[in-house]
């Protein structure tokens, strides 16, 4: 017998089925974010489903009875979470996730000739992100300067410099501060022979 309750208790639970509505916002003005990925996850963690916010909340229809977590992630922001339960047959829940944002900072990059040390313009610099790839790449403008105005505060990144004539230098490591001024970082170009 006890048993069988069990059996009738797992078809009613299998039958029911509701609808979560995901959306993602910005955690201190509650202004949606429109650029996040969200994943349904179990709370063993199998993804259900996934889905963007480009057009509003996520929908995922048809979930069994249970507890899910659902995720969010949106460049300049820090990943975010929040779990939910359909309980009752046809329900739609409205799970929000607040994502934090991740503070920046710019970076100024000045090259110079370092022999002469006049501004150099055109100069192609790059950003290298934490996992060696390009994050970024612009010329200096005509004064030696080319600014990259939203780095990660508190992340380390390399910088590589390149102008035709010149011997390319080693990249150079600047980590962007998490507070106060902006970063500034000088390279010097030696001449080809």
């Amino acid at each position: 017998r006890a048993n069988a309750s069990v059996v009738v208790a797992n078809r009613v639970l299998s039958s029911i089925t509701g609808t979560a509505r995901v959306s993602a916002v910005e955690a201190t003005t509650a202004d949606a974010i429109t650029t996040a990925q969200v994943a349904v996850l179990s709370l063993a963690g199998q993804i259900i489903g996934t889905g963007n916010t480009y057009s509003g909340p996520v929908t995922f229809a048809s979930l069994p009875a249970g507890a899910y977590t659902a995720t969010a992630v949106a460049a300049g922001y820090a990943p975010g979470a929040v779990t939910f339960s359909i309980i009752r047959n046809g329900e739609t829940v409205q799970p929000v996730i607040r994502l934090t944002k991740i503070p920046v900072l710019p970076l100024t990059v000045s090259v110079t000739d370092s022999s002469t040390g006049l501004s150099l313009a055109n100069v192609l610099v790059t950003v290298y992100g934490p996992n060696g790839l390009p994050v970024s790449s612009r010329l200096t403008d005509s004064g030696g300067e080319v600014n990259f105005p939203n780095l990660t505060s508190g992340t380390t990144f390399q910088i590589g410099a390149f102008l035709l004539g010149y011997t390319r230098p080693a990249r150079q490591t600047i980590i962007i501060p998490t507070s106060g001024s902006p970063a500034e970082l000088n390279f010097g170009l030696q001449k080809s022979r």
